[in-house]
């Protein structure tokens, strides 16, 4: 067993380059365990592996981590991590069962464990319409008790009564499954107004120094405030003012 540990957290060094060449008298299995990349991969990585290392240490097997997902390049593979860690990783959740005979190809089992799933819905809600639509497609991902969940939601939304609906889905989801992240930018629809009088007013001059213009910048400028804290004021006030209707 040849045990290749890292002493440092980044390096261009191969872990593995200690390893022996296999003596013509050697008839013992050889397994290396090392953590890196191999140059198979394709990728600027730390600890980069050489893959020509198994053949040319007579290796029979090189059991590896880094990669965090199921990956067999002949006899080197790496099982990944047992579980998922984040968005986009392919092929995670797995861990191996590898029989060995001297001088033979290994064979290698790949057995699922993980639970955890990783999905990533974004969508903009306008009307009553594009919520059905998010809450079917939530549904069609099954239980979503293993699920870690990310939304990116685009709301421009003034109606309070479609916003505590909103609400209402992102209470439930977030109790259903094992993980939402939940994440909104705020908008508000260009048709979005209040009822005559000093509140309408008060949104016609935030809606100027959020968009921007020369008055809107110049009066926001007067005051001291960024056209981000204007559309956050803006958003507030309309919440507010639905919930008062």
């Amino acid at each position: 067993l040849y045990p290749c540990p890292l002493r440092q957290k980044r390096s261009r060094q191969d872990p593995t380059d200690w390893i022996p060449e296999r003596g013509d008298d050697d008839r013992r299995l050889r397994i290396g365990v090392g953590h890196g990349a191999l140059d198979t991969l394709g990728v600027a990585s730390n600890f980069p592996i050489e893959s020509a290392r198994v053949e040319r240490c007579g290796l029979d097997y090189l059991a590896l981590g880094d990669w965090h997902g199921l990956a067999i390049h002949g006899r080197a593979a790496y099982p990944g991590t047992h579980e998922g860690t984040s968005f986009g990783e392919q092929r995670p959740g797995h861990v191996l069962i590898v029989d060995l005979e001297r001088g033979a190809e290994p064979e290698i089992e790949a057995v699922p464990v993980g639970r955890l799933r990783w999905q990533r819905l974004q969508a903009a809600i306008v009307e009553s319409s594009d919520l059905s639509e998010l809450r079917a497609r939530v549904a069609e991902l099954g239980e979503l008790e293993p699920l870690v969940l990310r939304i990116d939601l685009e709301l421009r939304v003034a109606d309070p009564d479609l916003r505590a609906d909103l609400e209402e889905l992102r209470r439930q989801w977030q109790e259903d499954a094992f993980h939402l992240d939940w994440n909104v930018v705020e908008e508000l629809p260009k048709e979005a107004s209040l009822p005559p009088g000093l509140l309408a007013e008060l949104d016609r001059r935030l809606a100027e120094m959020s968009e921007g213009g020369d008055s809107g910048l110049a009066l926001s400028e007067e005051l001291d405030v960024s056209p981000e804290v204007c559309r956050e004021a803006r958003l507030l006030l309309h919440r507010l003012t639905g919930q008062e209707r």
